[in-house]
């Protein structure tokens, strides 16, 4: 599906969703406490450069998250105020690499409509920091659906890339793929596996049929040779701590 049409089609909802009855009720209680927001539609309101402070974004999306107990229209406002946030989620899960979703706007679909899953079980809750709670859950509920998709379809690391085509990678991914090309093979799938393609230590075991000690232990080793100028045991540590 296309992202475009995707995000188009949430606006154009919004926009009908706003000039409804419930719509303008739920607005007008909002600026009833927040005079400047009169006039403004909810995406300026809680646009970063719009009438409200940082503080006052996240004060407001705690109220739209309270009121979606006796208001369904405001979990409708709160996902729309956050679908910035949730296409800037699922960049970070590199929608261009997945293999569980066939285009971004079918992940992004996905992460709506966990949004609205998350947004309706705390209705009524209240969290100072509803928005980027909400965030991090829907970013937790893809990491495990796309775990669990994988795991279904059978963790492929034979399919990884050849690892001489690994350059060009970003930022660390790069440092990685190009340290992992001067290590033996059996590391190098363990390094890149786990840091690069984000395989869990479990699927690792599962693929390449080793203890989890001993893949441990290779990932370890390979970490001191990556890391060798910087503490080992941080090295390690942080190794470990991927993905978890």
């Amino acid at each position: 599906m296309n992202l475009t049409t995707v995000t188009t089609n949430l606006h154009l909802d919004w926009i009908a969703t706003e000039r409804s009855v419930q719509g303008r009720t739920l607005l007008d209680q909002l600026v009833a406490s927040r005079p400047c927001l009169k006039g403004a539609t909810l995406p300026q309101a809680l646009a970063e450069h719009g009438p409200l402070t940082s503080a006052e974004r996240h004060e407001l999306l705690t109220e739209l998250l309270e009121l979606g107990a006796t208001q369904p229209v405001a979990l409708r406002a709160l996902v729309q105020g956050l679908l910035p946030g949730l296409i800037g989620l699922v960049r970070q899960l590199g929608w261009t690499k997945s293999t569980v979703w066939a285009s971004p706007g079918d992940l992004v679909v996905d992460a709506v409509a966990t949004a609205f899953e998350v947004a309706t079980s705390w209705a009524g809750q209240h969290r100072p920091y509803a928005g980027p709670d909400l965030l991090s859950a829907v970013r937790l509920r893809l990491r495990r659906h796309a775990i669990a998709e994988r795991t279904a379809r059978g963790t492929a690391l034979d399919a990884l890339p050849e690892l001489s085509d690994l350059r060009g990678s970003l930022t660390v991914e790069e440092m990685i793929c190009g340290q992992a090309i001067g290590l033996d093979h059996q590391t190098a799938m363990v390094l890149v596996g786990r840091i690069v393609e984000g395989f869990t230590w479990q699927e690792l075991q599962q693929a390449m049929g080793l203890p989890l000690r001993q893949i441990h232990a290779i990932a370890e080793s390979g970490a001191r040779q990556l890391f060798e100028r910087c503490d080992v045991a941080f090295a390690d540590t942080a190794l470990r701590g991927v993905g978890e």
